[in-house]
């Protein structure tokens, strides 16, 4: 009961979490200057072209999923898969547009952490589908997830780097600009006030 439960609330986070995609799919385009104010990095853009490809045949991975052979009550095969169809439906459309965010400007911190906690989500569903593969479906349902599994764990793995790295970089622009501000001086402009009476002029007789 209590597994169906956790794989039940999954599937709630995985909802949530493409609604946060349309979200910032809907949000204005970066300004050009603040994203060409930054390099872009090649390891990061790696990572990103991995998760593309991944997006792409897991989708097609979970649609050939024959849960309807795993040796379980029908309670948690329907739950199974209802994470499923959820799993396919983040790759197919949250996931792609997280990696376009992040791929348009990766020195934005949001878009980086929107795409990691997502990828935080899909690998605690897919390792949860795997795992009940492996006790109770086929060997190829269960040899298909646990290769999709892992390839997203090395992926999550390298975007918490980068995340932390990036995040680290941020916080050393801030403090050199607090830095820079905090020893500069500003003098305050003397303002000059004449209180003489102007010398009215002489009119010039005729």
């Amino acid at each position: 009961m209590q597994g169906r439960m956790l794989m039940g609330a999954w599937a709630t986070v995985l909802l949530a979490a493409a609604a946060c995609a349309q979200s910032l799919s809907g949000s204005g385009p970066v300004p050009a200057s603040a994203a060409a104010s930054a390099p872009t990095p090649i390891a990061v853009q790696d990572t990103l072209a991995r998760l593309d490809q991944l997006a792409q045949s897991a989708a097609l991975e979970m649609a050939s999923l024959r849960i309807g052979r795993w040796k379980m009550d029908s309670e948690s095969r329907e739950q199974a898969q209802t994470n499923a169809d959820s799993v396919q439906r983040n790759l197919t459309s949250a996931l792609p547009t997280l990696i376009s965010a992040a791929r348009s400007n990766p020195q934005n911190v949001n878009a980086i952490f929107k795409l990691y906690r997502n990828l935080n989500v899909l690998y605690e569903v897919m390792a949860s589908l795997t795992e009940a593969a492996g006790a109770t479906g086929p060997k190829q349902d269960f040899e298909s997830l646990s290769g999709q599994t892992s390839t997203l764990e090395d992926a999550r793995r390298n975007l918490a780097d980068y995340l932390d790295s990036l995040t680290a970089q941020k916080e050393a622009e801030l403090a050199k600009l607090h830095s820079s501000g905090s020893g500069a001086q500003t003098r305050p402009k003397k303002i000059i006030v004449d209180n003489e009476p102007a010398t009215p002029s002489k009119k010039k007789r005729r």
